[in-house]
């Protein structure tokens, strides 16, 4: 009997510690591996970008079941994304535009509530520097200032200059206070089909066969310090991909300290702070422009 009670015993010792241990694994924290920034490799600390645009992914795993993904940046209250998940495995995947040097947080958190947290600095390349100029754009109808831009030497030219020019201009300006749209003071590529009706004649719009660029343009809500910040090419394009806002072939209803965001058909990104409006057809518009490659 006492052999019997013996062999029990270690029969329950082995069981109770086989449980232990099977436990123990259950309870270990979530892991991330196979994490990548824009497809590739990193060890999580962080990266110095080309491109405001960032890709980050990574695969989650625990033992027991991953229950959600979170990640934020450093700071901030509310999260960039927060995925739930019950699965012991997943491959995770997201995409992020960001306009200056950032921390961003992921957690991952599994069924028993133990969690792993993975910290990377994200920060853009300093680039080449954005070129700056003020400058002034006359309405269709006046008679000292030009109304068309090309932003590669910031040149402004009058209608029929730009004729000539056709492949350089980029931008153009108009004033529109007698229509049911009143777009009143407005920056437009010169592709626009409003546009097209208000520069006529024989070297308007309508007539330009060699070259209409489409410059997509679209009023961003930044500060003046972002503005002043953007002292980089990189930086002025990642405000630009930062905007929710749709581009278009105008931004209309401009006034002071207004902020319009561009891109060139020409792939080159600007911005340009309204100084000032004089308004109406013969009045003019002054601006604060950058222009990256």
């Amino acid at each position: 009997m006492k052999k019997m009670a013996y062999l029990l015993s270690l029969t329950l010792i082995a069981s109770l510690s086989f449980f232990s241990c099977d436990n123990a694994e259950d309870n270990e924290a979530p892991t991330i591996t196979e994490l990548k920034i824009n497809g590739v490799a990193s060890d999580g600390s962080s990266a110095e970008l080309k491109d405001s645009k960032v890709t980050i992914s990574f695969t989650a795993t625990d033992n027991d079941k991953v229950a959600s993904i979170d990640l934020k940046e450093e700071g901030a209250s509310t999260s960039l994304d927060n995925q739930k998940i019950d699965k012991s495995t997943t491959p995770y995947s997201f995409d992020y535009n960001f306009t200056k040097a950032v921390k961003l947080i992921i957690t991952v958190v599994d069924n028993d509530d133990k969690s792993v947290n993975k910290i990377i600095t994200l920060s853009i390349d300093p680039g080449v520097n954005a070129t700056t100029t003020s400058l002034s754009l006359g309405a269709q109808d006046d008679p000292a200032n030009g109304s068309f831009l090309g932003t590669t030497d910031f040149a402004v030219y009058k209608q029929a200059d730009a004729f000539a020019n056709q492949a350089k201009v980029d931008i153009l300006y108009f004033y529109d206070a007698t229509t049911t749209t009143a777009y009143n003071a407005s920056l437009a590529a010169p592709n626009d089909e409003f546009a097209t009706g208000l520069f006529t004649g024989t070297s308007g719009l309508a007539n330009w066969k060699t070259k209409r660029n489409a410059t997509m343009l679209k009023k961003v809500a930044i500060s003046a310090s972002d503005f002043s910040g953007a002292v980089k090419a990189v930086t002025v394009k990642a405000i630009y991909d930062a905007s929710t806002v749709s581009g278009s072939s105008k931004a209309t209803k401009l006034a002071a300290n207004d902020y319009v965001a561009f891109k060139t058909e020409a792939g080159k990104y600007g911005l340009a702070k309204v100084v000032a409006v004089a308004t109406g057809v013969a009045g003019s518009i002054t601006l604060d422009v950058k222009v990256g490659k």
